[in-house]
Order: structure tokens, then sequence, then C-alpha cells
């Protein structure tokens, strides 16, 4: 249900089964949820606390995404009101297999929430900033629609509308954070062919009215917009090569 929900949700499992903390255990939850791939649902280990999950939402969800550089990875952050749990190296390595979260302590002093990832593997934060992303292109567009004396009319002056509309909206998520410029790797499409460098983060591509078919014209929609769009990403670890000369 939660996979398949409209409008879309996530859902956060907190699991107290010491067996999450051994790699050859099959039957804890998160081992399972692994398993099925599940891409908006997270599961977090904590010995602690029950309900460690709703700390993970709550520390996601103070993002707002209206303003500059304000996005985050949700790894290396805290978990306020959870306690960090002292894991040996096999039991984070096992956590870590199955795609399970932990706000974990370290030997230096710190505690750091890590991998921040759904089941699946895909990293919390960048579903929740998809989740959004969706939110307000569609937003963007319905207020077009709505706050419109007259009407957006089916021209090219009207696609060209749409298309100014999508790209403010689009350029608020490299404000943000989310998107970033970058080699375009997905499909070809318009006059963006893969291998391009996406100098904006983002294109936006209104297919041609000429091309739509009559009954959808007849149905008033607008031609397809395509939005190819570059993920900002965020570096979780690093390889250092040290060369020394006497």
């Amino acid at each position: 249900m939660i996979e398949a929900a409209d409008p879309s949700r996530l859902f956060g499992y907190t699991s107290q089964d010491e067996n999450c903390l051994s790699a050859t255990s099959t039957t804890d939850i998160p081992y399972k949820l692994k398993a099925k791939k599940y891409r908006r649902t997270f599961t977090v280990f904590s010995s602690d606390n029950p309900y460690a999950a709703v700390s993970v939402f709550g520390r996601a969800f103070t993002v707002n995404f209206l303003g500059t550089n304000t996005t985050i990875t949700l790894k290396f952050k805290q978990l306020p009101g959870i306690a960090a749990e002292d894991l040996d190296t096999d039991e984070a390595k096992a956590l870590a297999a199955k795609n399970c979260n932990v706000f974990a302590g370290y030997n230096n002093d710190t505690a750091i929430f890590q991998e921040g990832v759904m089941t699946d593997g895909s990293f919390i934060d960048e579903i929740h900033g998809l989740d959004w992303y969706q939110n307000h292109l569609e937003t963007a567009l319905f207020n077009l629609y709505y706050t419109n004396t007259t009407k957006i009319p089916q021209t090219g002056a009207g696609v060209n509308r749409q298309c100014a509309v999508l790209e403010r909206a689009c350029q608020q998520g490299v404000t943000n954070g989310l998107l970033g410029p970058g080699q375009w790797n997905g499909d070809s499409f318009g006059v963006l062919s893969t291998g391009d460098y996406l100098s904006k983060a983002f294109y936006v591509f209104a297919n041609s009215l000429d091309d739509q078919p009559q009954s959808e014209r007849e149905g008033r929609k607008a031609p397809v917009f395509q939005i190819a769009s570059k993920l900002a990403g965020a570096t979780h670890f690093a390889d250092v090569l040290v060369a020394v000369n006497r």
C-alpha cells in the first residue's frame, strides 16, 4: 500500500530485534524488507527506542525546500531523543548489508545516523527531495492555470508559458541544492543527447503540438512535457592517495 500510495508516502520501521546485528540472520524484519526492495520504506535499528524512525522523519522533514542550499544528506546527522548504539564492526556491517539504518556511536566521542537508505538502497533524502520536486512542478502548473484571468491557449505561445513556469520550478531545485550541473546519462529527447552536459542541471522539453493526437487536443491537454533533471547528490566517502618523496 505504501509503495503504491497516491499521494506518495514514506514508511519507517524501527526494529529492536537483536538478530538484525547478525549477518547470518534471515528472520529479522530488515532482512525481509531488503529482500522485497521497497523504495519508499526504510528500517532503523535501535535497542533504546521503539520509535526511532519517528526521529528520522523529524530530522528529514525540517528541510525547507524553498530556501537556498537547504537540502541535506541524512547520513552523519543526529537523531534527537535516540541513544547511540555501541556496535562492533561486524554488527555495523550486518546492518549495512541489510540496508538497515542505525544511530551509531564512534570511538572519537561522536555519533551519526548511517547510512540513510531505503530498504532497496536508495537514499532517503533523495526520495524525499524528489517527492517535493514532483509536487512543486505540479503546483507550479496548477497555479498558472488557476491564477490566469483568461486562459492558456493550445498554441505555441501557451506551451512556451507552461515551459517557463516549469523552468522556474526546476530552478528552485537548483537553488535548494537538490539538483546540480552534470553530464546527462539518461535517454535522449528533444535536443538533449545522452552524454550532453546539463549546465543548468535541467532541461525542459515540450513535444510538438503538431504531433499531438486530436483526442488529446479535444480533451484540452497540453502536449507532453519532458524534463531531464540532474541530482546534485552528496559525498559520503572519499579515497585519498598520498605520494611521499624524500
